[in-house]
């Protein structure tokens, strides 16, 4: 599922999908993103800047799916993500 697409955000690329320890991003824009990881009950479980490409620990989080969102402050990204 992605929501908002912006030209921007078009080369960014988050895997795998579904994931089990760490979530790979790759991204082709010279400006940094936001990364929020958000349950299903809305809550923020992970929050970080990235300004490049990035392998993240998320072994800490639980089984099941959660959104990603991708933000550059006036456009976002929206992913489902799926952690096995």
């Amino acid at each position: 599922m992605i929501s908002i697409i912006h030209d921007d955000l078009m080369g960014v690329e988050v895997f795998p999908n579904p994931e089990y320890d760490y979530l790979n991003i790759r991204m082709n824009t010279p400006k940094p993103l936001q990364l929020q990881l958000i349950d299903l009950s809305g809550n923020v479980v992970l929050l970080q800047e990235i300004n490049d490409s990035a392998s993240l620990d998320i072994r800490h989080l639980p089984r099941g799916i959660c959104l990603g969102e991708l933000s550059n402050g006036w456009n976002r990204l929206v992913i489902k993500i799926i952690k096995d």
